[in-house]
């Protein structure tokens, strides 16, 4: 009996999930390379997903605040918000939310620098 129910909620959450304002990117493509988010790539693979993510090109813009001159980074591209405290310089910043099984590990890979950490606690 569980084995029934259990993959009709599944079922249920994925399409619950996938019609929500904000909702989690669900590794659901055909092939090796899941949906392109503008520069954010899901691709599925047997014992996880890797998410690929583009960091579109950038210019520097000088803007007036309080009289006083400064340069911000300006991004062409949506999907990408400015943050930082005040007094800080503000960088772009995107997130995107992902489900991750309660068993599941995360690991963060930077290609540039090729350093792995694994992450806990997510």
């Amino acid at each position: 009996m569980l084995r029934t129910i259990l993959p009709r909620v599944g079922a249920l959450l994925v399409v619950v999930l996938g019609i929500l304002p904000g909702a989690p990117v669900l590794a659901a493509g055909t092939g090796n390379q899941g949906p392109d988010l503008g520069g954010l790539v899901v691709q599925p693979l047997d014992d996880g997903v890797t998410l690929h993510l583009a960091t579109p090109d950038y210019r520097l813009q000088d803007v007036e605040r309080d009289d006083q001159m400064y340069q911000e980074i300006a991004l062409d591209a949506e999907g990408w918000w400015p943050v930082g405290e005040p007094g800080s310089p503000q960088l772009p910043e995107r997130s995107v939310m992902l489900a991750v099984p309660p068993s599941g590990q995360v690991i963060v890979e930077s290609v540039e620098s090729g350093n792995a950490a694994a992450v806990s606690g997510v």
